[in-house]
């Protein structure tokens, strides 16, 4: 079953400077596409999202990790981007490290 996220101009009302953040991953799940914030369907929900909160004088935020999708989204309109997370930065460090002593 595909949910929908609940409607931005639901969230925002009556909390003045809130941004609004889209995380891709958990859409992604809601939408019934898990670990595939790149489907079609779920990049073009982002986008509906974004034109919504931006309609309701919010600030759109989004979490993306990949310079070419955060000028894209920037593009897009969002106002607020986080661009890593401690569990991708750990998994990153982590594998290299590994990679770093199978060489010895």
């Amino acid at each position: 079953m595909k949910r929908r996220a609940r409607p931005a101009e639901r969230l925002g009302k009556g909390r003045p400077g809130v941004t609004l953040f889209i995380g891709p991953q958990d859409l992604a799940a809601d939408m019934g596409h898990i670990g595939n914030p790149n489907h079609p369907e779920v990049q073009a929900a982002i986008r509906d999202g974004i034109q919504r909160i931006r309609a309701t004088g919010k600030a759109p935020g989004l979490l993306c990790f990949q310079e070419p999708d955060a000028q894209r989204w920037i593009k897009e309109g969002v106002r607020f981007l986080a661009i890593t997370s401690d569990q991708f930065i750990l998994a990153r460090e982590t594998a290299a490290i590994a990679a770093r002593f199978s060489k010895l």
